[in-house]
């Protein structure tokens, strides 16, 4: 998966240098930062319940892999992240009504239309799900494993 952020105002300096020192390509259409800001804020917003990667903790707070990638990504360089989560649908629809910077998701051909993504992944998710039949004369041994 790939930090993706919205492509407007002052995206091509923005994700050069974003990219340079992150290894992410965020652009903000309602900036609150400008270009060399020392200390930008970021919103980062996410699927609030897609555990190991993103989900709600406790108190309420976002975590999972995404947050904890994030943060050490962009804690060194002082940006302040905001991480707010909710379904995943608008999480992908704040970024592109640019109500929010970044996004963690895969590059797709849509997404790319209004999303610049990091060459490298924050991290990679393979995973697969066996299926079998009810039916199967080895079911009980199948869901042993």
């Amino acid at each position: 998966m790939s930090i993706a952020g919205n492509m407007r105002a002052g995206k091509i300096a923005r994700r050069a240098v974003l990219t340079g020192l992150a290894g992410l390509a965020c652009c903000r259409s309602k900036t609150a930062w400008a270009l060399g800001a020392a200390s930008p804020s970021i919103i980062l917003t996410m699927a609030e319940t897609a555990p190991p990667v993103s989900f709600r903790a406790a108190g309420g707070q976002m975590a999972g892999m995404i947050v904890d990638g994030m943060n050490a990504v962009t804690a060194p360089l002082g940006w302040k992240l905001t991480f707010e989560g909710m379904p995943w649908a608008r999480s992908q629809e704040m970024v592109r009504q640019g109500q929010a910077d970044a996004h963690v998701t895969l590059a797709t051909p849509d997404r790319q239309h209004y999303m610049r993504f990091a060459r490298a992944p924050l991290f990679v998710r393979n995973s697969s799900v066996m299926h079998f039949s009810p039916r199967n004369p080895r079911a009980a041994e199948i869901r042993r494993i």
